[in-house]
């Protein structure tokens, strides 16, 4: 997926330097300063003394994103965010507070990151910086969406796609809103507004696909192929609300034949290059779908090899997210086969995987807790499920997994437990 916070306003008293991470960090939506290059003015004067030090910070904070030690980042960002401010520069405060909503998103801290996107947003209005303000609209309406307040992220992609539109310099920007917004109805169950949103997605990707070769604001080749996908996505997405499996399974394979775009010269998984990591991210997403489709018309056997399938993607891309959810395929499917046992086992390794991974682990509890359940093991089904009650309550997360739980503890209080 490409991230839906992800910045590209740089400042523009610096100069911006690549370095061999960049192209990682904006994998993980990041934006960074500028990396000042030794020279003989670089401590002319005081402000480039601050800037040196702001790049130096950015660079440290950014370290620690990759390094995935997101409050250490946190702390070197605020410490950078004092030095811009301190220089007025109002597209490095927003750059940083940016990536400080997205950090805060990371880990879940919702609010913080809230406050930090409208500050982002109440900054670049006042200045009439209309692109960050976009940006910071989008990233708002993924933070509400993540909560679960689809009214209010309606309200904010809604505002972010009327700027892209008066700006009209970004086609591409306009199309990823579209389907954020898209998604929304999904998530409201208003699919007929979805499917008339992605449809305007759909016909905007076609019209500016290489629009004027002349300018940048046309939509090239390769994020004509990335939307082709993203509405495939969406659309398999609509269909499974309407239980059309077959529908969604013809979207899938249709963006299976896509990612074959993104392949490396060699046509495999063989190398690291970034083609063949999109390729990978986009394909395990496919076979997720592809097997959940299978998994509703209740054919089993081919839901187990795409799940299957699903599993050695991941863990190719080493995603724990995509790892676990595979896993846990697996185990729904073998619980379909009345294999318990593997099940069980499937569950266990999931459970071990995402031991520091909090929202992961709630979930991988409940599995559990679904697992001894079958088994007819209701004192340890119980403990599962309490576990996993508990880490969502210290979350704030709501799941329509805990009606569920909730369920099945009330049915556990009365049946009688056996060895």
């Amino acid at each position: 997926n490409n991230n839906p916070h992800s910045t590209s306003t740089t400042t523009t008293t610096t100069t911006t330097t690549t370095s061999s991470a960049n192209n990682e960090l904006l994998q993980l939506g990041l934006s960074s300063s500028s990396t000042a290059s030794p020279s003989n003015h670089f401590i002319a004067n005081t402000n480039n003394q601050k800037k040196f030090k702001s790049s130096v910070l950015s660079s440290i904070s950014l370290a620690y994103c990759l390094l995935r030690d997101y409050d250490k980042a946190i702390g070197y960002m605020n410490k950078e965010l004092d030095i811009e401010s301190e220089l007025e520069d109002i597209n490095g405060q927003c750059r940083v507070l940016s990536n400080l909503g997205y950090t805060y998103y990371k880990v879940r801290k919702f609010d913080k990151s809230l406050e930090a996107h409208r500050k982002q947003l109440n900054l670049a209005m006042r200045t009439h910086l209309y692109p960050q303000a976009s940006q910071a609209l989008n990233a708002i309406g993924h933070v509400h969406a993540a909560k679960n307040d689809y009214a209010n992220a309606f309200t904010s992609h809604t505002r972010c796609l009327d700027i892209l539109k008066q700006l009209d310099d970004d086609y591409y920007a306009q199309f990823k809103e579209m389907l954020a917004i898209g998604h929304v109805h999904l998530m409201l169950n208003d699919l007929k507004a979805a499917e008339e949103r992605l449809e305007e997605a759909r016909q905007l990707l076609k019209q500016k696909r290489h629009l004027n070769s002349e300018t940048n604001n046309n939509i090239n080749q390769e994020e004509f192929t990335t939307g082709s996908i993203m509405i495939n996505f969406n659309l398999a997405h609509l269909a499974l609300r309407k239980h059309s499996y077959t529908e969604a399974i013809k979207h899938y394979e249709s963006i299976l034949k896509s990612t074959h775009l993104f392949s490396n010269n060699d046509g495999n998984h063989s190398s690291f290059g970034s083609a063949t990591l999109k390729r990978a991210t986009y394909e395990m997403r496919a076979f997720n779908g592809l097997g959940q489709a299978c998994r509703l018309l209740k054919k089993f056997d081919e839901a187990r090899g795409w799940f299957d399938k699903q599993l050695r993607t991941a863990k190719f891309l080493k995603d724990l997210v995509g790892q676990s959810r595979a896993l846990c395929n697996l185990g729904m499917i073998y619980q379909q086969f009345d294999e318990h046992q593997e099940a069980w086992r499937l569950f266990d390794e999931n459970l071990k995987l995402v031991d520091k991974n909090p929202q992961l682990k709630a979930y991988a509890h409940s599995y559990m807790g679904s697992a001894y359940y079958l088994m007819n093991r209701q004192k340890e089904a119980q403990d599962h499920y309490e576990a996993s009650l508990s880490l969502f309550k210290e979350l704030g997360y709501f799941s329509a997994e805990q009606q569920t739980i909730d369920q099945n503890l009330a049915s556990i209080k009365r049946r009688p437990n056996k060895p």
